[in-house]
């Protein structure tokens, strides 16, 4: 691959993956280092948080998602928030919703792959929605 020279880090590393996509080995060696880059990008917490949305999303696998509970939509949108922008003003409107909102407006969305229920929660938006129904 010819040498290129970019301005944002990570560029030339990325394109080399993807020149490289048939070397199993490689894509390997980079998902084992996944939680030591995320946890010096952003610390332990986004580790346990992303730890927290792989368990989710393998109990979701298992047994057919049905709902989420408020304690689960809050550590998602943690996640969320530490992998993208944070938008923490949002806190008090998604701390605003019952446990009972919260339960029939996912299951609706998990039953139909329905943004839009989960948007009617307070404080979600379609980002949101769609990284609850990614899970």
């Amino acid at each position: 691959m010819p040498k290129r020279s970019f301005t944002r880090e990570g560029i030339t590393a990325a394109l080399y993956l993807v020149d490289n996509t048939k070397n199993e080995i490689l894509w390997l060696e980079v998902e084992t280092k996944y939680d030591e880059m995320i946890e010096k990008k952003k610390g332990k917490d986004l580790v346990k948080l992303d730890q927290f949305c792989t368990a989710l999303q393998k109990t979701f696998h298992k047994n057919k998602k049905d709902s989420i509970t408020k304690e689960q939509l809050l550590k998602i949108v943690q996640w969320k928030f530490q992998k993208g922008k944070p938008r923490y003003a949002l806190m008090k409107f998604l701390n605003a919703n019952s446990e009972k909102t919260i339960q029939e407006c996912s299951t609706k969305a998990f039953q139909n792959n329905d943004i839009k229920e989960l948007c009617k929660l307070k404080g979600v938006g379609p980002a949101t929605a769609s990284a609850i129904l990614s899970l």
